[in-house]
């Protein structure tokens, strides 16, 4: 008997803390957006023509994040922006707010150098990103 109840125990436990990170993470960041778009008119500089904007819908200061971005040629299957580095930023946004920034297509591989001529016929995305809330 004490085996089921210390198998009871840990059960609570590792509930305990899976519902943690759902209620002080996973929740919270389902209410941040992130969109990507190549060319937009929020992007003046030829140099940095991708705006990242992202929407803190969630009651939480979001302190900073990275977004993963995706990005297809028109009728692809294959996002050939894997070897692009991530956006990152440590902007604040507040709750119910938002910014966009602009970022470089910066190529981590030659193999995909050409997406620099070619970032408005790529249909963009975000793959995934990581928001780091503030802790009160």
């Amino acid at each position: 008997m004490l085996g089921g109840v210390s198998a009871l125990g840990l059960a609570g436990i590792v509930g305990a803390i899976v519902g943690y990170g759902y209620w002080t993470y996973d929740l919270p960041k389902s209410k941040v957006s992130v969109t990507i778009q190549a060319n937009s008119a929020n992007c003046k500089d030829p140099k940095f023509p991708l705006f990242v904007g992202v929407v803190n819908n969630s009651s939480r200061r979001v302190l900073g994040y990275t977004v993963y971005p995706m990005a297809r040629l028109p009728g692809r299957s294959t996002n050939i922006a894997e070897n692009i580095e991530p956006f990152s930023s440590d902007y604040i946004i507040e709750a119910g707010e938002g910014v966009g920034l602009c970022f470089a297509a910066v190529v981590k591989s030659y193999r995909t150098s050409d997406i620099q001529a070619r970032l408005g016929e790529l249909e963009w995305g975000v793959d995934s990103f990581t928001v780091r809330f503030d802790g009160r």
